[in-house]
């Protein structure tokens, strides 16, 4: 039996709902239902929608009822804004309820109420309703533009809640696109406003889980689980075990995807336990579900069966289809490896019937796949044509489709053919518009060779100045080279490489060349890029220091400072700006002293600090003025390039730098302010 069998479809639900009141919450339902009964309309209403929030987690059918009344109540006392909130809440419940058609007639009913009264707290949170109804649908245009006037209103009243809710939100639409940088930039944004604000704890989370599966899917499992870890940091101490519940369902996949298959179950039995004790069936059944897997993947079909039979049952009890669906699909392919093909031949017509009612194609294809293999199996060759025949009529089923709308589109260009004659006829028996219309052929021809030619000089001042641009990205690169090649560095390393040669030491000349390779490797390869990440910035000064360190026998000390809240993988600069700073200091002293280097990078709301502090302790610092004249050259050539840099993204930076020989301390500071994007 293959390794991987029933893993084809099992992270494909991920909304996963409890289905009970816990103990605490049905009291404080019975206490509001109380003072409901006491209270007047208005009032009553109020309380009616808090109870509704009560029960959205568990059980959304009792959380619409109350919407429902509050609703009606709104209605009877003419309150729009209530009304407006009642229909908006019930829009949630039908989320949860995978009723996505409801939910969005629900949103755009309170949306207009709110947009007809002005109240725009109602249009942003209604707009991202919309937004993630759209996502589900799969509308991801619709989805974006729904969260971006979401993202303008919030902006406009200042609401932080939901500016963060946006982001990420965003953030998902990049993640399902595939795009890696949007996807990074919208959750850093988000995680840059939680981190700028009291409390938001719960957000902070769920950015870090987000983070977590996007790195995950990147195939980046160490980050993913370093993400995670955090999350579950947040949730454990905010005591929210829902949350705790499905971060180490999460993180016991990524261990049964790396195969480390001790960590994934003792991360699904953590994540049982919770399920099971909050009663969140749901959750409890795809857990389960996935211990089933991790069972197949050791061998143990039996435990696995037993794992995917109790997933089953409770998928059964609280009819979730799409969960009965994955969990017969996996009874079919265990019972098929045990070679109990009429147990799995009952399940995969089972698997058939659902996945034909919820029209999930890509399931009922793959069950079709393995009653084929199946009946193959068992001989039963007219059985297998029959099923794969029946796959084919699907496949062909959705080419026909597109080919269903070409015949469309072909009908649509006959009718505008048709048209076009019938017009043409009527223009030829109208004898006496026909100089009307040679004068008005001549206007209209007069007027469309300007707009050509307007057109045309348009084009022209594009063209030119995509010429310079080119043409300045050119001299940005040639600099980039000249600035990060200093002819010193270069003779000085191959000068080491010659030492190590000469003194018999081929192995340590061969690490010296393999580091030197590396990094002038990375300098050609970022000769053209405007920005990199802050992360592949320090990692290669650091293999610098590193390759200086190992060149001299005088050993030199570095430090990197980084604000802890700096997350280096989403902050963009342009590459190595003060790698000449470095590289000067390093070859003018030789390393024949004690060389201190210091970077410093820190953060405020809206630029980033890069701080280094360079220093000696020998004599090479006292009235140097060929190493001032050298540093001064290196500054008026990084000033060059950052205007160059100025000029083709319009990002401000500064640089300053302050020298001091003449005290004890010795040193250069230098000071890089760069806006975030």
């Amino acid at each position: 039996m293959p390794k991987h069998f029933f893993q084809l479809f099992f992270l494909v639900f991920v909304f996963l709902y409890a289905s009970r009141i816990d103990a605490q919450n049905q009291q404080a339902i019975d206490s509001l239902l109380f003072f409901a009964d006491q209270s007047d309309t208005e009032n009553r209403i109020k309380l009616y929608l808090e109870i509704a929030d009560l029960y959205l987690q568990n059980t959304p059918e009792l959380s619409l009822k109350y919407c429902n009344e509050a609703e009606a109540f709104s209605k009877s006392l003419n309150t729009t804004l209530l009304e407006a909130e009642s229909i908006r809440k019930k829009g949630i419940a039908y989320l949860q309820l995978g009723k996505l058609n409801l939910a969005e007639q629900s949103f755009s009913d309170a949306l207009f109420l709110c947009e007809k009264n002005k109240y725009k707290k109602g249009i942003a949170e209604n707009k991202q309703n919309l937004g993630v109804v759209y996502f589900r649908f799969g509308y991801l245009d619709k989805a974006i533009n729904n969260y971006e006037d979401a993202w303008l209103v919030s902006q406009e009243i200042s609401d932080t809640a939901l500016l963060i809710s946006t982001s990420i939100s965003i953030g998902n639409v990049w993640m399902r696109r595939g795009n890696d940088e949007e996807t990074l930039h919208y959750l850093n944004r988000a995680l840059v406003l939680a981190e700028n604000s009291k409390g938001y704890l719960p957000e902070k989370g769920r950015i870090y889980n987000n983070l977590g599966v996007f790195f995950s899917e990147n195939g980046k499992n160490d980050k993913s689980l370093t993400y995670y870890q955090k999350a579950v940091e947040i949730y454990d101490s905010i005591k929210s075990l829902n949350d705790l519940g499905k971060l180490y369902n999460n993180i016991g996949t990524i261990y049964l995807n790396t195969e480390d298959y001790t960590k994934a179950k003792e991360y699904y039995l953590k994540s049982l336990l919770i399920r099971t004790e909050t009663k969140d069936i749901t959750g409890k059944a795809y857990v389960l579900n996935n211990l089933g897997m991790l069972s197949g993947n050791l061998g143990d079909l039996n435990q696995a069966l037993t794992y995917f039979e109790e997933s089953f049952t409770l998928f059964n009890e609280i009819e979730d289809g799409n969960g009965s669906l994955l969990t017969t699909y996996n009874l079919g392919e265990v019972h098929m490896a045990l070679g109990q093909n009429k147990k799995a031949e009952k399940y995969y017509h089972q698997g058939l019937l659902i996945a034909h009612h919820y029209k999930i194609l890509d399931y009922e294809l793959a069950i079709l796949e393995s009653l084929t293999s199946l009946y193959k199996s068992t001989r039963e060759f007219h059985k297998a044509v029959e099923v794969f025949e029946r796959s084919n009529f699907l496949t062909d089923s959705v080419e026909a489709n597109v080919n269903n709308n070409k015949l469309i589109e072909m009908e649509v260009r006959f009718d505008q053919e048709k048209k076009r004659a019938t017009l043409e006829l009527l223009q030829k028996q109208v004898d006496l518009e026909t100089q009307k219309s040679k004068r008005l052929g001549w206007i209209t021809a007069i007027v469309a060779l300007f707009f050509v030619l307007l057109i045309g000089y348009i084009l022209f001042l594009i063209r030119k100045h995509n010429s310079k641009y080119l043409v300045q990205k050119y001299q940005l690169s040639q600099q980039f080279l000249q600035y990060q090649m200093n002819p010193g560095f270069l003779h000085q390393s191959f000068n080491y490489i010659r030492d190590f040669l000469y003194k018999n030491k081929a192995q340590e000349a061969g690490i010296y060349f393999s580091n030197f390779a590396r990094l002038i490797r990375t300098f050609i390869e970022h000769s053209t890029s405007e920005k990199i990440d802050l992360n592949t910035e320090l990692e290669t000064i650091e293999h610098y220091f590193k390759i200086r360190r190992s060149g001299s026998e005088n050993a030199f000390t570095y430090e990197i400072d980084i604000n802890e809240k700096i997350e280096t993988e989403f902050v963009k600069l342009p590459p190595f700006l003060l790698f000449p700073f470095f590289d000067i200091v390093l070859g003018k002293i030789g390393l024949s002293d004690t060389v201190f280097i210091k970077l410093i990078i820190d953060e405020s709301e809206t630029e980033l600090f890069y701080t280094a502090e360079m220093g000696c302790s020998g004599n090479h610092f006292n009235n140097n003025e060929d190493l001032k004249a050298k540093v001064n050259t290196i500054f008026e050539g990084a000033i060059q390039r950052i205007d160059l840099i100025y000029k083709l993204n319009k990002q401000k930076i500064h640089l300053h730098y302050h020298l001091d020989f003449e005290s004890d301390a010795k040193k250069i500071s230098i000071k890089l302010r760069l806006p975030f994007t």
